[in-house]
């Protein structure tokens, strides 16, 4: 989700700008979260990285880190010493990607440097869905960023977050991902594709609760048609030919997303719904070349609009 994952970067990026907020304040859908308990701003960065791993047709692996996060006393490799930083800089920066070796020193207290043992993070985990949001889920959206603010304003530092991959669409489960190294369509922000022209904003699903338990099969049933309507726009109209520059860009230096895209539209096929791909027809199972240029010759279309909102 190339597009969703560029506006929250950009966001992360004035997250340590803020001043903290007045305390006492509850979020609330549609305003500004404050709620600030009295710390230091977020100083936080995050980077945004698409993996480029081996294709394959089965569930994706990730080959490597999605995200890291930048934040103080993150361990490098060599956790016996801190950075250089200038003394009119104290909250100076260590980050280690996710994935990446830790400091041998760095999970013990006994043992740990002093610049790391002074240092304190703190930080919520809150996976996007349970966001308020006006189309029956959360989404990475307007209601996203202004969680990012609360946290910068509030002297967090990490928001963790559950698997953001497409998850199966039985039980909805983040735990249950189809593939490690797609995005859940679900949080694609309605909001701005309709911004960004792909959708008016007639569009708009209504009827679905903006409070309690999500109910993933509906959300799904009335969003993900609506995605294929932004996706087909981002395809065919003349309006969005430099996005569709920017889709291409995003399709060539990300070639897993091929099979990624095969893989979906297989697995939709009416013979082959429901089951496991290690009861497939043996030559799609074992990927053999002419089967594969076949299936994707058939299943062109539906390839091109995977893609395509996996790049929204």
């Amino acid at each position: 989700m190339q597009l969703t994952s560029s506006r929250l970067q950009g966001a992360t990026e004035r997250i340590g700008a803020h001043a903290p907020a007045q305390r006492g304040s509850r979020p609330r859908a549609g305003a500004s979260y404050a709620g600030s308990v009295g710390l230091a701003p977020c100083t936080a960065r995050a980077a945004w990285h698409q993996p480029n791993p081996l294709p394959s047709p089965q569930r994706q692996c990730l080959h490597s880190p999605r995200r890291s996060m930048s934040a103080r006393c993150a361990a490098t490799p060599d956790a016996s010493s801190p950075a250089p930083t200038a003394p009119a800089d104290p909250g100076a920066q260590r980050a280690a990607p996710l994935g990446a070796r830790l400091g041998a020193a760095y999970d013990s207290l006994s043992n740990m440097p002093d610049w790391a043992a002074k240092g304190r993070r703190a930080g919520v985990i809150l996976h996007p869905t349970s966001l308020p949001g006006p189309y029956g889920i959360g989404e990475l959206g307007p209601e996203a960023l202004a969680f990012l603010d609360w946290l910068a304003a509030a002297g967090m530092q990490c928001w963790q977050v559950l698997p953001l991959v497409p998850p199966d669409p039985e039980y909805f489960s983040p735990y249950s991902g189809l593939d490690a190294n797609c995005g859940n369509p679900l949080l694609i922000s309605l909001d701005a594709l309709i911004t960004e022209g792909l959708l008016a904003k007639s569009d708009a699903p209504a009827g679905l609760k903006a409070s309690g338990d999500v109910d993933f099969a509906a959300v799904a049933a009335a969003k993900l048609p609506l995605l294929s309507k932004a996706a087909q726009a981002l395809l065919t109209e003349p309006r969005f030919a430099a996005l569709r520059a920017s889709l291409k860009r995003f399709r060539a230096s990300n070639p897993w997303i091929e099979d990624s895209a095969l893989f979906d539209a297989l697995r939709k096929r009416p013979d082959l719904e429901n089951k496991e791909w290690w009861f497939w027809p043996e030559p799609l199972r074992l990927r053999e070349a002419g089967a594969i240029k076949k299936a994707r010759a058939a299943h062109a279309a539906e390839i091109d609009e995977f893609v395509a909102v996996q790049f929204l």
